[in-house]
């Protein structure tokens, strides 16, 4: 038999809803939300491939990003539009891109479904009384199906956070319930657009609990760390070698749902083998699967992951979304002061739990301001300004110590 050690990260289903719908779908045909599609892995390859970096283990939502960016880059004109249009890869006429969204939201609502669950929504939240295009908020509405919040952000900040965190905690079943951190949203903070997705999808074939034990993980360096191995001796898969990897896809039940993993002979070869990853190669590797019954272990894995991407989304060619912006159909005076994304995934016997959400604070550009947020270590001193003196200086590293 063979044995594929699959790594990946996701959660799994606790409990069956009492009242669900026996759903039978059929492959997209519509042509503008095929090419939506392409465009949105597109992007997700690209932000990924900025994410990269350092980073151990990565976990992210490529939909829902694109989502979140794409209800932003409604509003966008001159300059910020072709930016955001190059980045997220929205074709022409644009309005035919955002109609594929919308359609490809529609076909993605699967919230009843017997088989497995699918949940996303967006919403955003303005501060009362600032003047925001009326047109821009009922295309909101038409295309992304978003609901509109009213906050103070001026008067209470702590509070509207907490409201916006609440919204996004009760749409992702409480996976992501902390989205925007304490001083991300501010006095200055005019316009938030949220987006949150929830999935919940059973294995086709279970892994049996009493055969999952102990066992080395492999590290690039060539040293090992324990984690807990899932393993099914028998699984219906799709599966191929190519070129020194392994490719394998598992279904969930229903067969609408699956999970692909990429894996290099040599433990170390994985940086080297993403590195120029891009739908096409994607695609290529999937080509070439082939049905088998195979031995399958899998780890049992638990993950959080939450990124600000200003960085990386001005890196893939937005700047100007953040700095002289040009968001006249939504307002004016309003540019990107932060996107931050968070994604919860893991991976048991039973199947796979997976929750994400994709967050965008807009504020004034003239009410842009410096801040201090010391949530990270830093040093201080004491001075005497009169004689220049340092009369105490320290460091804080670990405040929970103090």
């Amino acid at each position: 038999m063979l044995l594929l050690s699959l790594i990946f990260a996701c959660e799994i289903p606790k409990e069956e809803p009492q009242e669900c719908v026996e759903i039978e779908r059929t492959d997209i045909t519509d042509d503008v939300t095929i090419e939506v599609v392409e465009s949105n892995q597109d992007f997700g390859f690209d932000i990924f491939g900025q994410l990269q970096g350092d980073e151990d283990n990565i976990f992210l939502s490529p939909y829902s990003i694109s989502s979140a960016l794409g209800m932003v880059h409604l509003g966008a004109e001159s300059q910020t539009e072709t930016e955001m249009s190059d980045v997220l890869g929205v074709f022409e006429p644009a309005g035919d891109w955002h109609k594929g969204q919308g359609n490809l939201l529609q076909e993605l609502q699967l919230g009843d479904n017997c088989d497995y669950q699918f949940t996303a929504a967006n919403k955003v939240f303005m501060q009362d009384g600032y003047p925001i295009n009326e047109d821009y908020l009922s295309s909101l509405s038409e295309l992304y199906q978003s609901d509109v919040g009213v906050l103070d952000f001026v008067a209470d900040a702590e509070a509207a956070r907490k409201e916006i965190n609440g919204w996004v905690s009760d749409n992702t079943k409480e996976k992501i319930p902390d989205l925007f951190p304490v001083g991300s949203i501010n006095a200055g903070t005019a316009f938030v657009l949220t987006n949150a997705i929830y999935l919940n999808a059973p294995w086709k074939q279970e892994f049996d609990p009493a055969n999952t034990y102990p066992t080395d993980f492999i590290l690039a360096d060539g040293s090992t760390t324990e984690v807990e191995m899932m393993n099914q001796y028998e699984m219906s898969i799709e599966m191929s070698y190519q070129e020194g990897i392994t490719v394998a896809t598992i279904p969930y039940k229903g067969d609408d749902l699956s999970l692909t993993v990429v894996y290099p002979e040599d433990a170390g070869g994985l940086d080297a083998l993403i590195a120029n990853l891009d739908m096409d190669t994607w695609n290529s590797w999937k080509s070439n699967l082939y049905p088998t019954e195979a031995s399958v272990g899998f780890p049992k894995i638990e993950m959080r992951y939450k990124k600000i991407l200003n960085d990386a989304l001005i890196d893939l060619g937005m700047p100007s979304a953040f700095a002289g912006a040009d968001f006249s159909d939504i307002n004016s005076d309003l540019q990107i002061d932060v996107v931050i994304h968070e994604a919860w995934l893991k991976i048991s016997e039973e199947g796979t739990e997976a929750a994400a959400a994709t967050g965008v604070s807009m504020v004034e550009s003239s009410a842009m301001m410096d801040y201090v947020y010391l949530n990270k270590p830093f040093l201080f001193a004491i001075e005497d300004n009169r004689s220049g003196s340092i009369l105490f200086m320290g460091k804080i590293t670990d405040p929970s110590k103090l």
